[in-house]
């Protein structure tokens, strides 16, 4: 019977097969079966029946030789029992000539589960071999073997191992749709002299390379090497989109065949579509005792798109490498360390040299955004001297955020010590325009007993800008800028550190809420030798100037370099000064005397000086500028200074007086007196000075309020810790439920009662107790609004109450008043208005809140506070006025008491 339908397929395969031998002539082979067979008919040309073992068997003596594919039409599997022939000669193995090729790879290459196939192809000998392999699928080389592999270029045992080898366009551990894992021991195992190329930049290019124990192995057997190798623009550990794991147990490794040799393998590139995205494995990059490589544009940890985390443990490691390059990256935060560098554990050979710049070490490509999970950002671990993390250039720092420490050096190997590591020009914990993306424990840690680190300088451009780093964490928890757990020679210099929740530069372990504590003439020791800061006896501002004076007591006839930081108002009193703006030096190094005292009086000329706080550090450069570790005191930065009286616990209790306290400080002296409030204020009874660092006694009784706290020493040197302790509001007592609230807005500085010895916690909340309330609370109780102009608000006249702080809340966009050119400052603020003004005060005013859901019932949704009034709820800020069935009330008029919880709640206050 005729069968049209079997014609038409006859007639469309002879046409597709007489297009392939058109284009199949000298030295070319057609692949035109599936079977893994022998035929003796097969010859150059497109002559007979060949298999691929026909073609690799056959193949001339040639510097062209091609293999083509006309097995039917679409994918097809051949299915290898045995291992194929060894490559020889030159070839080209183009499966992009397979009818019906449309840039996915239509030709699979599978070992069968019941044959001795170890490996799919596979270079020889000393001749020129070079291997051009396009389109394949190369799956399932998995055995028993060592080194069963896709593909092997060279075998190890080869004295001359030709490279110059091509691999684009394959998918190499998966199956024929590049979705589904179907793995090989090893992908690609390169033991050649080098110049290879696996993928390249344009999409056709690309290889997807997944699913495998070891998806690109270069130079990694024996005395294996690639000289120059090139892997670019790949997917790596995940599917054929990018955007899903097919995870590898390592992405790529490379090793050297002896330790110095150079093999400059390059991964990614500067170049648009050079980046490979390698994602989902074990170690992403992992290098061993190579020289001179380099890791550049690549994604890692992250799917193609680079706004997604894909799971990666380790993104770079390298051991015993040398003078390698990490450069502008993004490399995903991960639950182990982004990238870390250590000696290789068995030669003992030290990672020296490395360079990591311009790169994105936690967030997506927009630099805005954190996506990792905790764990290290930079590891330097033992073993790991002289690398340059940043650099002052333009484009040489890195953004680091999101993990737990986003630099940490712990230190100490077998054959060298992480010494002299250089960390200049980064941004940690801070992303691109500013934007937070916080560490969580600190935001460098220098955990290791070496020392010998250098961070920032006093140079264009060596300064580090380390900030938020804790932002986000449970209260209480602090997350130094810089830690200092052990170790040495730790220069601290020139950064901008701020707004992290402990403190800018801390000593000891764990993280340490209070200032480590001056000694006489330094005789302590432990992390930076526990060096003295410096103690400022005078800061004198004018418009243009700032004056510093003060004095060091330290290691005698040593000499140090003083540096000098503005600061803003702290946000709480209790807060210790970081290093936000740095000024500038005392020099040259000032040298103590015979009792280690220094004195120092400098200025700096300002052009704009406003509500600026002075701190400053000591770094004693004795010896200095050699290596610094080699003295145990030379580089030696100090923590910032600051008041001498750190803190006094408990900070509030009853006016009535007779509470116990413990005041913590330095430079106590026998016979200290105790003083609350303004000299002579009250004085309290029982002090005892348990030592230069502790101070207890009971509390005098004084009226309700905040007050500062003096120690005063017999020889009259004086320590003041100003706003510390809380006499109680009478009508808010300890059993009421705004009483933790109403004391932690009074400590804050952000309230002083209603007048009298009261709080008022009943009265509603005026739009300009309001306005004092919410810019108090974000900024804190030493800033202060610029004047009012008296020309916002027509019932806002300037020096009426409030008016500069009701004018700066215009300013920044919270209010736009209450209508008619109006602000209605004496009117209640409702509950629902209060929502919109917690919201802008904090967020910003560019803040939109999502979406309202209907959670209220008196809310109805949509309408103008919806959205406002459950974010409010989403932040935990408020429960609502009522829990069963849930309502919020939102036209009741606000409470001073309900306003304390309000303000505390939002803006996370102590």
């Amino acid at each position: 019977m005729y069968n049209r339908t079997a014609s038409v397929a006859l007639v469309l395969f002879v046409a597709s097969n007489s297009r392939a031998l058109a284009d199949c002539q000298a030295n070319c082979y057609l692949v035109n079966t599936a079977a893994d067979t022998i035929n003796p008919s097969c010859d150059v040309g497109g002559i007979g029946t060949c298999s691929l073992r026909d073609a690799i068997t056959k193949m001339a003596l040639s510097s062209n030789n091609v293999i083509q594919f006309a097995i039917g039409s679409g994918p097809q599997t051949i299915t290898l029992l045995s291992d194929l022939p060894d490559i020889l000669l030159p070839v080209t193995i183009d499966g992009t000539t397979q009818p019906g090729y449309a840039g996915v790879p239509l030709i699979q290459i599978r070992r069968g589960d019941a044959g001795t196939a170890n490996h799919g192809l596979e270079t020889r000998g000393p001749l020129t071999n070079t291997l051009t392999l396009k389109a394949l699928v190369l799956s399932h080389f998995n055995g028993l073997c060592n080194l069963c592999a896709a593909i092997i270029l060279s075998d190890p045992a080869d004295l001359v191992r030709p490279g110059g080898h091509t691999i684009q366009g394959c998918y190499i551990g998966t199956d024929p749709t590049g979705m589904t894992a179907d793995g090989n021991l090893y992908g690609i195992e390169d033991n050649t002299e080098g110049a290879n190329t696996f993928g390249g930049t344009m999409a056709a290019e690309r290889n997807v390379i997944s699913g495998n124990a070891t998806g690109i192995a270069i130079g990694k057997f024996l005395a294996g090497y690639s000289v120059q190798s090139v892997v670019e623009g790949n997917y790596i550990g995940t599917d054929a989109t990018g955007t899903a794991l097919i995870a590898n147990t390592y992405g790529v490794m490379t090793g050297a065949p002896f330790p110095g040799f150079s093999p400059a393998i390059v991964i990614g590139g500067s170049g648009p579509g050079a980046g490979n995205v390698i994602a989902g494995n074990g170690n992403g990059i992992q290098m061993n005792e190579g020289v001179g490589n380099t890791i550049e544009g690549n994604l890692i940890g992250l799917d193609a798109t680079g706004m997604s985390k894909l799971g990666e443990e380790v993104g770079i490691l390298l051991e015993g490498e040398t003078n390698a390059s990490i450069l502008n990256n993004f490399i995903a935060g991960t639950s182990s360390a982004a990238v870390s560098l250590s000696e290789e554990a068995v030669t003992n050979i030290p990672t020296a040299g490395t360079v990591i710049q311009g790169n994105f070490v936690g967030t997506d490509i927009t630099g805005t955004r954190t996506v990792s999970e905790g764990g290290g950002g930079i590891l330097i671990a033992g073993g790991a001297p002289n690398n340059t993390i940043g650099g002052p250039g333009n484009g040489q720092g890195n953004f680091i955020g999101g993990f737990s420490q986003g630099i940490q050096i712990e230190g100490t190997g077998f054959g060298s010590q992480s010494t002299g590591n250089v960390i200049q020009g980064n941004h940690i914990g801070i992303g691109l325009a500013g934007s937070p993306i916080p560490n969580s424990t600190a935001g460098i840690e220098l955990f290791g007993p070496d020392g010998g680190t250098i961070v920032g300088g006093t140079a264009a451009g060596e300064e580090n800008y380390i900030a938020f780093n804790g932002l986000g964490n449970p209260p209480g928890a602090i997350a130094p800028g810089v830690s200092v757990q052990f170790g040495a020679g730790n220069v601290i210099l020139g950064n901008s550190i701020f707004q992290n929740t402990g403190k800018g530069i801390d000593f000891y372990f764990p993280a340490n809420p209070l200032p480590y504590p001056n000694d006489i003439e330094d005789a302590d020791s432990g992390p930076n030798t526990l060096q003295n800061f410096p103690i400022l006896t005078g800061v004198t501002i004018t418009p243009t100037s700032i004056r510093v004076q003060g004095t060091l007591n330290s290691v005698p006839q040593h000499g140090f370099l003083f540096e000098f930081y503005a600061n803003p108002a702290p946000v709480h009193p209790a807060d210790f000064l970081q290093g936000q703006a740095f000024l500038g030096v005392a020099g040259p190094p000032i040298e103590t005397d015979l009792q280690g005292n220094a004195a120092f009086d400098v200025t700096f000329n300002l052009t704009t000086v406003s509500n600026i706080w002075i701190s400053a550090t000591a770094t004693d450069v004795t010896g200095c500028p050699a290596r610094p570790e080699t003295n145990p005191y030379c580089g030696n930065t100090s923590e910032f200074s600051q008041r001498s009286l750190f803190s006094i616990t408990p900070n509030h209790g009853p006016s009535t007086g007779g509470t116990p306290f413990t005041i913590s400080g330095q430079l106590f002296q026998s016979g200290a007196t105790v003083n609350f409030g303004v000299p002579p204020g009250g004085f309290a009874t029982g002090v005892n000075v348990a030592g230069p660092t502790q101070i207890t006694g009971l509390t005098p009784g004084f009226p309700p309020g905040l007050y500062s706290v003096t120690v005063t020493n017999p020889d009259l040197t004086t320590a003041v810790m100003p706003k510390a302790y809380l006499m109680d509001f009478q009508d808010v007592p300890p059993g009421s439920p705004f009483y933790p609230f109403v004391t932690s807005l009074a400590l804050d500085g952000v309230t002083s009662g209603c007048g009298g010895v009261n709080y008022c916690p009943g009265n509603d909340v005026t739009r300009a107790q309001m306005a004092v309330f919410l810019l108090k609370a974000k900024y804190g109780p030493f800033w202060v609004p610029p004047p009012a102009t008296g020309t916002v608000f027509s019932d806002v006249p300037a020096g009426s109450f409030a008016a500069d702080w009701i004018e700066e809340l215009f300013h920044e966009g919270i209010t736009a008043g209450c209508g008619g050119g109006n602000y209605c400052p004496g009117s209640p603020v409702t509950r629902q208005q209060m929502a919109v003004f917690l919201l802008k005060a904090e967020h910003g005013s560019s803040f939109v809140p999502p979406v309202c859901a209907g959670i209220f019932g008196d809310v109805a949704c949509p309408s103008l506070f919806a959205d406002w009034i459950e974010q409010l709820y989403a932040e935990g800020v408020t429960g609502g006025c009522q829990a069963s069935p849930p309502l919020y009330c939102p036209g009741n008029d606000v409470t001073r008491g309900q306003m304390a919880v309000f303000v505390v709640k939002t803006f996370k206050l102590p």
